[in-house]
């Protein structure tokens, strides 16, 4: 069983989905009690190496997520609030 990550930026619209990052290639996330700016410094971020491991933060522990604008591939991520995020089990 696989997963789909999808969020909605709330400030503006677009709809994200979560990628491994290309100089890293581990998903990024942000604990869920950091302000918004300590959430934008890359020392806080939590990296891990599989969509499990990022599906298991943010649905158990409320992390938010460094996503991908799937309207435009070459914007810079965003990061995602929980409330926005949307995982979808596949069968693939």
């Amino acid at each position: 069983m696989g997963f789909v990550v999808v969020g909605v930026s709330g400030k503006t619209g677009t709809i994200n989905r979560l990628e491994p990052m290309a100089k890293s290639g581990k998903y990024q996330l942000s604990a869920p009690g950091l302000t918004s700016d300590e959430r934008k410094n890359s020392t806080n971020y939590t990296e891990v190496d599989t969509i499990e491991e990022a599906v298991e933060l943010i649905r158990n522990h409320g992390y938010y997520a460094r996503m991908k604008n799937v309207e435009q591939p070459n914007q810079a991520p965003d990061i995602i609030m929980n409330t926005q995020i949307h995982v979808f089990e596949t069968n693939c």
